[in-house]
């Protein structure tokens, strides 16, 4: 996704900033390739909740993954992370 107006840059960073997307950030950076459940029971988050900003975040490409059998291990993506957040502050420079 290539971030162009000010309202998309608004809802990547809003998503950025909830508390469930702040947690799974923080503990794939620590703890890279990690399973749903892992994350779930390591941040004591309900599954749906877990897997809905999981998949949110995979939509932004900022968590990559893998799936091995009936496991998908998901890894932080900081490279895009760094490109999505430049690509935000651009837009609200020129905004």
């Amino acid at each position: 996704m290539q971030l162009k107006t000010i309202k998309q840059a608004k809802e990547v960073l809003q998503l950025l900033s909830t508390k469930p997307s702040v947690a799974i950030l923080g503990y794939l950076k620590k703890h890279n390739d990690k399973c749903v459940t892992d994350i779930m029971t390591k941040l004591k988050m309900q599954q749906s909740v877990t897997s809905n900003f999981l998949g949110k975040l995979r939509n932004l490409e900022i968590v990559t993954f893998r799936r091995d059998g009936k496991f998908i291990y998901y890894s932080l993506n900081e490279d895009r992370l760094n490109e999505i957040l430049y690509n935000c502050s651009q837009i609200i420079k020129k905004s």
